[in-house]
């Protein structure tokens, strides 16, 4: 079977999959470069975090295409390795999890870094958002592998692959929702106990919230 890097038909998407996955290492390479030059000299430990979550996420871009070569975005009658293209559209999807939570955990990294020596307890304020983004992001990759199949990820039986997918991807949402609240409260909250124009304010948190900083 060829690679489907080619116009994508009725029964073969893998050319558009390829062109999302080309477009997304492009764009955050292209992110990761403009970060590189903005904060060269004053890289630190959210860049190492953040470094992490690139590194893993070259994996998972190797492991997508992979899978896209073998037959992933095609119909499974055409497909010959079906079963070794599960298992890379399974890994592909545990990874996303993984370099989506670094990447938030980088974000509180930062945080601690612009506001510290703001407030009391910082330690164990930190450490404890430190801990609930990690524990989110833990029970994500549970929600995503446990009692998965990950040989036959890709059956439109859902019940053969992962059972109870619905639930799961409610169970994803609602970790995801309250990671990026616990993001967004925690310089609200630091925030609130300096002393700044309110329009300052609303402008680092839009900042925060879109995630520019």
């Amino acid at each position: 079977m060829d690679n489907g890097f080619k116009k994508a038909t009725s029964t073969d998407h893998r050319g558009w999959l390829w062109v999302t996955v080309i477009l997304s290492i492009i764009y955050t390479v292209s992110i990761l470069l403009v970060r590189l030059f903005g904060k060269y000299g004053l890289l630190s430990y959210d860049d190492a975090t953040l470094g992490l979550a690139y590194c893993i996420a070259a994996v998972r871009w190797g492991v997508q295409m992979h899978a896209i070569s073998d037959g992933l975005g095609a119909e499974l009658a055409v497909v010959i390795f079906v079963q070794r293209t599960a298992k890379f559209a399974f890994a592909a999807r545990v990874l996303l999890m993984i370099c989506l939570y670094l990447s938030k955990l980088s974000i509180v990294v930062f945080i601690r870094k612009v506001f510290s020596g703001t407030m009391n307890h910082e330690n164990i304020i930190f450490a404890g958002a430190y801990t609930a983004i990690t524990m989110f992001g833990i029970a994500s990759v549970f929600a995503v592998a446990i009692d998965c199949r990950p040989s036959r990820f890709l059956s439109t039986q859902h019940s053969f692959g992962c059972p109870e997918s619905a639930a799961r991807s409610i169970v994803l949402c609602i970790l995801d929702v309250f990671s990026e609240l616990l993001i967004i409260f925690i310089p609200v909250v630091l925030l609130s106990k300096l002393q700044m124009q309110q329009s300052k304010k609303r402008a680092v948190y839009s900042v925060f919230a879109l995630r520019i900083a």
